[in-house]
């Protein structure tokens, strides 16, 4: 039974029992020994009562999920109120922009109004599931505290179960037949609570004997559930997979839940049905409007009191390597080993038992994050929208000031661009889906060799006598049988693919054609965009491609092939979190239970005999054909996800296409109206994305770090920027001390500022290069009413400036004897290569640089170059700053802001850096000495570093230097063809 809360003695009467006595002794803290009765123990808590200790116990529990519950109010208001400002400012939207919008984002006016109904629902569904026999109603029964659902294995729960926190005790029957209306139950205070829930049990258990099911859709339950409070709502389910039409409600739950439990049973060999749960989490983010978040889900161990101590580590890195295949990136903190039936009696006979205070804690703890990530994915949806339509904006008023004619010739290069780019993804698509073809043929002929070979057929004829059936009666241990027989085929052909690695190899070669040539692709995209979107930073398309993306259907291929690239750990058997290879092809067979055969087998030996004897006749019956079969439909749901990706190009380019039609139509009829309209429709879509993006980071965002952990002295900046102060600190690593540089915004986050940081952010992660500062991840710190944001980054010791632009410094322009330039020249080589290869990196992913400078060029203590602020989105005010900051490493094209700029501005800054590293001299100081009048009008008349000094650069080096800095970009080298120059030196002038 459940323990009161005794906030008072006038509750004293609340006690009726010596376990509940205990139990309540137990919560407030007071000594239980030396109690022998009844009487005993109501003395020792009327003489230790403490109200106000009570309280503050009480509050103490209930404060997490109280405040996770207020704040969740709040934010789904405040996020409401922001789509409810979307939703006006879509609206006003001339036509042609709506309809860009609706070809990117299907029905976008009603899914902004389905998601503010969506927002007024209050209620966080967690969701309960787990095979048949898990024990999922004893761990709602351990939650509530008490025994409200049956648990009895052979009879337990039929249809859906919502338990909800109240005052009043009741339980509303939900009805199939729509027609019959809801039947609503209640305990009044006068009734027996046992016999109550007595009359709920049979509902609960009731089957239709026509149909075999639940005659009730969902029971509605409703008791003090004090662990839960307002709004929260655990989901008890059947087994999974045991009816289609209560897995269908599961999934459909699973779409909308906050949190999600399964409840495994460790005790049953495995304990996963790989393929249930793979596919019941798959079809729930598929059917989820913006996607659901399987690092919110906790995983009971059930049954833990039947493994062995010394067994319990191995089962436990078991449990989560199979589960990390049905979905990767499941956390040793989401398993909770547990045995739900004696921490419940242990509670009835008050105490409690560390693993259920810990699984408690888990729901408690799990519930914010739960909240933030369901809100997270309407902030995302939200995000991508605007961004499209402020990118549409753009190239509209970009257009809307060229001249006609320029108009006209730029509409038809583009216009000829799309088209020749769609029949070149078309045709490369086609290649694509003919090699995966290919590759699954030639799986197909390997796993029919190794099904008819002899190794097969012995490990299959093996079995232990705990792996076989114990029912004595022979049709029900035929059935038995025939799912271990499945099951020991597909752990076999497991093991094998593992060994062999063909899955692994196969998808590895298909992820690395598709990201190469959909990224090219991809690339000649951005670069087709960027001519409409001219002036803009290339990283502003690229984030709304990424944005864009996570709304597709296919963000798992995506991410995979993005983030961890083919072979990531946990990935070698599921392809988007489906079943395996092994279990594929097993399920397209079973046992003949009806064949004589097997029948006499059954009834005339037993155990391991019998599964051996059985063996030859199960393996007999795959055919090729159907073994074929199963493994096109293994890879048919990563071929579908595969085609999925592929056609996000062509939508690109249709997209962009009727955008084009779109704007040529405006520019022949409607130029004024829309010149006029054009700054206050950006000024107003920016200003909502600011806000939007201001409330994720003040209410949403989970951030790697706390600044509790990032100690440091605000006296003692080891650099100081334009916009940010650098600090050092130490964090835990693995037992471990890191040092770290804390790079910390000296400007409040505003609605004006935050998008840009944001996009920072999101660019810092996505890179990763030896020669690029690595990014740990973001911090937030107070400052006054505001924030100010921390990027953990790596730490370096010095610049390159500190390395060569120093008195001692033994560079090649210094050097009299020639051996001695040529060790200084290889010297330079080297870090001139490692600084090509970032740029290289970057260049390849879209991202210019444009702030490059001996500044941003950082060493590590073993004279690492590492590549810092690439990710920041600047102004050219803000990188231009005094002619004492960095304007000499600045492209005229940015410079002057005349014309659009690419990857070649990058290549400008490297050259004015390579004469640095020549000379070892400060090229500003070099040429203020030269300077009259302004340094635009000096650049653009040619200015540049003198190259006539005593020892100046060899006639190649003199040459790449020269066309690094030609005043036309379109005239200097490209990244590449630099690291190509250092890379051919050093080979030919190697020690």
């Amino acid at each position: 039974m459940a323990i009161p809360r005794i906030m008072s003695t006038q509750n004293l009467s609340e006690i009726q029992d010596l376990v509940t006595a205990f139990g309540v002794m137990e919560e407030l803290n007071i000594d239980t020994n030396g109690v022998c009765d009844m009487s005993d123990a109501m003395a020792r808590i009327r003489t230790n009562f403490s109200k106000s200790t009570a309280k503050q116990i009480y509050h103490e529990q209930d404060r997490v999920l109280k405040e996770a519950v207020t704040a969740d109010v709040s934010n789904r208001q405040t996020l409401k109120n922001i789509f409810s400002q979307a939703g006006e400012y879509l609206h006003s939207l001339p036509r042609q922009f709506q309809t860009d919008l609706q070809r990117v984002f299907p029905d976008v006016l009603p899914s902004v109004e389905h998601t503010l109904k969506q927002l007024d629902k209050n209620d966080c569904i967690i969701v309960v599931a787990g095979e048949k026999g898990a024990g999922k109603s004893s761990l709602v029964n351990l939650v509530a505290g008490c025994k409200i659902l049956p648990a009895d294995m052979l009879n337990g729960t039929r249809t859906i179960c919502e338990l909800r926190h109240s005052g009043t005790r009741k339980f509303v029957l939900h009805p199939w037949d729509r027609k019959s209306p809801p039947v609503i139950k209640e305990c009044r205070p006068e009734h027996d609570s046992q016999l109550f829930l007595q009359d709920l049990t049979l509902h609960v258990t009731c089957v239709d004997q026509q149909t075999q099911s639940s005659p009730y859709e969902k029971i509605e339950i409703f008791w003090p559930l004090p662990i839960l409070g307002e709004g929260v709502v655990i989901v008890d389910s059947p087994g999974v997979g045991e009816s289609h039409k209560v897995s269908r409600q599961l999934e459909d739950y699973l779409s909308r839940a906050f949190g999600f439990i399964y409840v495994i049973n460790i005790s049953n060999a495995g304990g996963i049905h790989k393929d249930r749960l793979g596919q019941l989490l798959r079809q729930a983010t598929e059917r989820s409007d913006h996607g659901f978040e399987p690092s919110t889900a906790l995983f009971v161990c059930n049954w833990w009191d039947q493994v062995s101590p010394r067994d319990r580590n191995h089962v436990t890195r078991e449990t989560l390597r199979r589960l990390s295949r049905i979905w990767p990136g499941v956390t040793p903190q989401q398993l909770f080993p547990i045995s739900s039936t004696e921490s419940l009696r242990a509670v009835e006979n008050g105490h409690i038992l560390d693993e259920y205070r810990d699984l408690v804690q888990g729901i408690r703890h799990v519930l914010p994050r739960t909240f933030n990530a369901k809100l997270s994915t309407y902030y995302r949806w939200l995000s991508a929208v605007l961004k499209r339509s402020l990118y549409t904006l753009k190239i509209s008023s970009n257009i809307g000031r060229k001249e006609v004619a320029e108009k006209e010739a730029a509409f038809k290069n583009v216009r000829n661009q799309i088209e020749a780019l769609e029949s070149d993804a078309e045709t490369q698509i086609d290649v694509m889906r003919d090699g995966f073809r290919r590759e699954v043929d030639n799986i197909t002929r390997k796993v029919i060799a190794f099904m008819k070979s002899e190794p097969c057929m012995t490990m299959l004829r093996s079995w232990s006598h705990a792996d076989c059936p114990q029912d004595k009666d022979t049709k029900k241990a035929m059935k038995e049988g025939a799912s271990r027989f499945c099951e020991k085929l597909a752990a076999i052909l497991d093991d094998w693919e593992s060994q062999t690695g063909i899955v692994k190899r196969v998808k590895a070669n298909i992820l690395k054609t598709f990201q190469r040539d959909l990224d090219l692709f991809e690339d000649q995209i951005k670069r087709l965009e960027g001519v409409l979107f001219e002036g803009i930073d290339s990283r502003i398309i690229t984030d709304l491609h990424n944005s864009m993306r996570i709304q597709m259907p296919v963000k798992n291929v995506w991410k995979k092939a993005r983030k961890g690239g083919p072979g990531a750990p946990g990935q070698t058997q599921e392809v988007g979190g489906c079943f395996s290879l092994g279990h594929a092809i097993s399920a397209c067979k079973n046992l003949d239970v009806k064949n004589t055969t097997v029948k006499n087998a059954f009834k005339t030996t037993t155990g391991s005999q019998v599964m051996a004897a059985v063996s030859l006749n199960f393996l007999q019956q795959f055919k090729d054909e159907e073994i074929a079969s199963a493994v096109k439909k293994f890879f048919d749901r990563i071929a579908k996800r595969f085609d999925a990706a592929s056609r996000l190009l062509p939508e690109f380019l249709k997209a962009d296409r009727n955008l084009l039609q779109t704007l040529q139509g405006e520019v022949q009829g409607e130029q004024e109206r829309l010149a006029s309209l054009y700054p206050k429709l950006m000024i107003h879509c920016s200003n909502l994305q600011g806000t939007l993006d201001m409330f994720f980071v003040q209410r949403l965002m989970f951030f790697d770090f706390s600044m509790k952990e990032l100690k440091y002295d605000a006296t003692a900046a080891i650099g100081r920027g334009s916009f940010a102060d650098v600090y050092s600190s130490n964090v835990p690593n693995d037992g471990d001390v890191l040092t770290v540089a804390l790079k910390i915004q000296r400007d409040k986050l505003t609605v004006k500022n935050v998008t840009d940081v944001l996009l920072e952010d999101r660019t810092m992660r996505v890179i990763s290069h030896d020669n690029i500062i690595r990014y740990y991840g973001a911090a937030k710190e107070k400052q006054g009413d505001g924030l100010r944001w921390v990027m953990v980054l790596e730490y370096c010791t010095r610049t390159i400036k500190q390395r060569f632009l120093s008195q001692e410094a033994k560079v090649p322009g210094k050097q009299q004897i020639v051996s001695l330039q040529m060790d200084a020249m290889r010297e330079v080589a080297i870090f001139a290569n490692q600084i090509c290869s970032a740029l290289c990196y970057l260049h390849n992913k879209g991202i210019v640089h444009r702030d490059l400078k001996p500044d941003n060029i950082l060493l590590t203590e073993d004279d690492v170059v590492k590549l810092t602020d690439v990710g920041l989105a600047k102004s050219v005010r803000d990188i231009a700053g005094t002619l004492a900051g960095t304007p000499v490493y600045m492209a005229p094209e940015i410079l002057l802001q005349k014309g659009t700029y690419d990857m070649k501005a990058d290549v400008y800054s490297l050259a004015i850096i390579l004469w640095e590293l020549w000379y070892g001299q400060d090229a500003a100081d070099h040429i203020s000495s030269h300077l009259f009048g302004r340094l635009e009008d000096a650049v653009k008349a040619g200015l540049r570093p003198s190259i006539t000094q005593t020892i100046k650069p060899p006639d190649d080096w003199l040459r790449l230097l020269q066309a690094g800095w030609e005043f036309e970009a379109s005239r200097r080298p490209s990244s590449q063809q630099v690291v190509q120059f250092f890379e051919d030196f050093l080979q030919k002038n190697r020690v």
